[in-house]
């Protein structure tokens, strides 16, 4: 008689694991009430880097590129997407410099700035600023988006009060799983200074919320799918632990996860942040459909 047998590679919190590894993404943020000054400290495989707390993204990543065994990753950023009112640039692909509408007041050289897009426009650091006419504005790299006579223009905050920034470090896939960064914030500047790190993985954190688009309060039910699988019906005001209760008894491929809920965001608007810790293959996106909703959407 034969036996057979298989083994079944999980992760730490249990999960299949049926591919090679993903790129594993870490985002470290620093905050403040004030300005931010002084430097903040990265340490990883027993290498500890340190960096200005405004340093752009390529000069963290650079730094830690510089750490043995860490090998190629880069660093981008959600920061910087504070619309200067009134001005634009004009710039041109392949330049490392922007010729402004006007002067620029709101940025001196060190300034993160972003171009175009508020959520995909290009994010640079600004290096040189001439004070007299055309007030040129020189880069950290050049642009190599679409040319234009006048792009909207971000910056981080205001003037002279940059209350922390956000990096987001992507790893290469062929490191695996990593440990969380450590990261030590004692050198920073400013008031109720912090520094965290927050470890991700792809549909991991969801979150999901009702929106008021109009004066009318929010009515009625709706249900999320996942997959080929779909919640039951959920009203609009259901509570965390209501919400967890039906997507675990009703997407089997689930194992694990929490709920929390924040409510009362005027006119019966809703929301709640999913995190899922133990699952079937990859983590999928849910999808909510509203249509039994009504008032606002």
């Amino acid at each position: 008689q034969t036996h057979t047998f298989f083994i079944q590679s999980r992760d730490e919190f249990s999960n299949e694991i049926h591919d090679g590894p993903l790129q594993e993404v870490q985002i470290i943020e620093t905050k403040s009430s004030s300005q931010i000054g002084g430097y903040f400290e990265v340490s990883m495989f027993e290498t500890t880097i340190r960096v200005y707390a405004s340093a752009f993204t390529s000069e963290l990543e650079k730094s830690l590129q510089s750490i043995p065994g860490v090998g190629s990753l880069t660093v981008a950023s959600n920061s910087a997407k504070d619309l200067v009112v009134g001005k634009t640039a004009a710039v041109t692909k392949g330049l490392d410099t922007i010729i402004p509408s006007g002067e620029l007041p709101e940025f001196i050289a060190g300034d993160w700035i972003r171009i175009g897009d508020q959520v995909e426009g290009s994010l640079f650091s600004i290096t040189d600023m001439a004070d007299v006419a055309p007030f040129t504005v020189t880069l950290s790299s050049p642009y190599l988006g679409e040319s234009s006579v006048s792009s909207n223009i971000y910056q981080h905050g205001s003037s002279q009060n940059r209350k922390g920034y956000q990096y987001i470090v992507s790893f290469d896939a062929a490191l695996g799983d990593l440990p969380k960064l450590v990261v030590d914030g004692t050198l920073l500047e400013g008031g109720d200074v912090n520094i965290e790190v927050t470890s991700c993985n792809w549909n991991v954190h969801q979150s999901l919320r009702t929106h008021a688009s109009s004066s009318s309060p929010i009515d009625g039910y709706f249900y999320l799918t996942y997959g080929n699988k779909q919640t039951r019906m959920l009203s609009v005001g259901t509570s965390a632990d209501e919400l967890k209760n039906a997507i675990l008894k009703d997407i089997t491929s689930i194992h694990s996860l929490s709920v929390t809920h924040e409510q009362d965001h005027g006119l019966g608007a809703n929301s709640w942040a999913i995190h899922l810790k133990s699952f079937d293959d990859n983590a999928q996106l849910f999808f909510a459909e509203g249509h039994l909703l009504s008032g606002g959407t």
